[in-house]
């Protein structure tokens, strides 16, 4: 499985692997999006096994790295983390005849705070021209929320995950008004499928946060599909050779148009 490190900015955190399958393509693409609370100390996972299992199963694989919120330096994530996931999503636009990448079928994947991320890279096409992330040379046609964050606002002022929006906006005066800027409950309706998979048991990122996503984009008409496991917490999230990951790789097969092998 050939894997190719790449940067897509001039940032050391700019970069990313790009996992191409076997086979001539074009390949539908997965964008992949990591967790750990936009916090530096958790950096992207080199040998993510869901992303890996997608790639054997015929989709190209681009795993993002971006800039993230730094405590003991005071150096909040906003806005470098949307910058730099509004450029690393448009990056394929730059080397899809390379990689024979297919445009029109780019799904993005997040876990945990990645879920935000990519929930908001997927409501891209609406934002106002001069906004972050506006104008997106890439448009996806899907997006997986896997235990992920779906209420910047509501997060924040139950203090979860140790004050993770605080940190996140750490320094910025009044960010409160940048919540919901951020906040893919405040971005619906996004327009496109999405899937989400949660814990009932989930400890880190409340589930009843994206219940009310759910409700809230449902009433907006967007097609949303829910799976909520009765006895997952969020560290023990199924592994790829669960049922649970094969509903997730086969919706987005469906979203894609491929046919999942075996």
């Amino acid at each position: 499985m050939p894997v190719q490190k790449l940067s897509y900015g001039s940032e050391p955190e700019q970069r990313g692997d790009l996992w191409l399958p076997a086979g001539p393509g074009p390949f539908p693409v997965v964008v992949n999006l990591h967790g750990g609370y936009w916090r530096e100390r958790f950096a992207m996972v080199r040998d993510d096994a869901r992303l890996k299992s997608l790639v054997e199963q015929g989709f190209a694989g681009w795993n993002i790295e971006f800039r993230r919120s730094n405590a003991s330096e005071g150096r909040p994530a906003w806005p470098n983390i949307l910058h730099d996931v509004a450029q690393g999503v448009d990056y394929l636009a730059g080397i899809f005849e390379q990689h024979n990448l297919d445009l029109g079928r780019v799904v993005v994947m997040g876990y945990s705070a990645g879920g935000q991320l990519a929930l908001w890279a997927a409501a891209r096409a609406q934002f106002e021209p001069g906004a972050v992330g506006a104008e997106p040379r890439v448009l996806p046609i899907g997006a997986v929320c896997l235990a992920g964050v779906t209420d910047m606002v509501g997060l924040d002022d139950g203090h979860w995950g140790e004050d993770a929006v605080a940190e996140f906006f750490r320094g910025v005066p009044g960010y409160g008004a940048h919540r919901e800027e951020c906040s893919p409950l405040g971005l619906l309706p996004l327009g496109i499928p999405q899937l989400f998979v949660h814990g009932a048991q989930d400890e880190r990122v409340p589930l009843v946060h994206t219940l009310a996503y759910e409700s809230k984009a449902r009433a907006l008409g967007d097609q949303v599909t829910m799976l909520i496991l009765p006895d997952v917490s969020h560290f023990t999230f199924p592994d790829t050779d669960s049922t649970v990951w094969g509903f997730i790789s086969d919706w987005i097969h469906q979203l894609a148009g491929t046919r999942k092998d075996g």
